[in-house]
């Protein structure tokens, strides 16, 4: 499963307006339902085969100053993990979520407004950084989770207190 996630430190930018390429789906739990006045995010899926292009499109009018991450899960058996919930919120701290299995893995991706370098701090692990300072720029993290216990707010590290967060609990 493909996850990429898309912040603009455009204040007008609404991820309503970007063109999806063929076969990818907004969650639309994951992304921020218009434009937002610390910048906006856009969460899509896709399920992958065997035959993928070797890059993706995403087109907008008004979706300016973008920073991206695309992420890739697999099962250990090869299977495409789902989607077991998800969220985003209005600030830098992600939201609170209970998984349902004890297998679960938690990404959280955060957007800052101003471009702050972020980190995360341990058991996350951070898995790509894309800034463009001043503009915006884009944390993903995950932490593959040992029980089925709710998954604490987390706050991204040096974040400017501007932005917004995606929460996606994969189940396995």
């Amino acid at each position: 499963m493909l996850i990429a996630v898309l912040y603009t430190g455009d204040p007008g930018g609404d991820p309503m307006t970007v063109t999806m390429p063929t076969g990818w789906t907004v969650l639309p739990n994951a992304t921020s339902p218009g434009a937002e006045p610390l910048g906006a995010i856009l969460t899509a899926y896709h399920v992958a085969s065997a035959s993928e292009p070797a890059s993706y499109t995403f087109n907008s009018g008004n979706f300016d100053n973008v920073t991206a991450v695309m992420l890739a899960y697999v099962n250990p058996d090869g299977s495409t993990p789902s989607i077991d919930k998800s969220s985003w919120n209005t600030t830098m701290t992600s939201d609170a979520l209970t998984p349902s299995t004890s297998t679960d893995t938690l990404i959280t991706v955060y957007g800052d407004y101003n471009g702050n370098s972020l980190s995360i701090a341990s058991p996350s692990v951070g898995r790509g950084f894309v800034g463009d300072s001043p503009y915006a720029s884009t944390l993903a993290t995950d932490q593959y989770l040992a029980s089925a216990a709710p998954v604490p707010a987390i706050t991204a590290l040096g974040n400017s207190g501007q932005g917004t967060s995606v929460t996606i609990l994969l189940k396995y």
